[in-house]
């Protein structure tokens, strides 16, 4: 599996895959929730994940990792 996901990094699907399950969210009025964790060592770290998904309108909810996006 390790080397199936090295050929996915950097090509933009993972950002392609949230905009969409944004949308549907959007479309049927869910909220989303989650914990960022890294994959594995090569991938993002948990300060970079959590900015990542910021940028998709995900906030952080109070001192925990968990993030919502209402």
């Amino acid at each position: 599996m390790y080397i199936e996901t090295m050929h996915c990094k950097r090509t933009g699907l993972a950002s392609y895959a949230m905009s969409w399950l944004c949308e549907i969210a959007d479309a049927h009025d869910v909220k989303l929730s989650l914990t960022p964790v890294p994959y594995d060592r090569q991938s993002m770290d948990v300060v970079q994940l959590t900015q990542w998904y910021q940028s998709f309108g995900f906030v952080r909810i109070g001192m925990q990792d968990e993030m919502m996006r209402y």
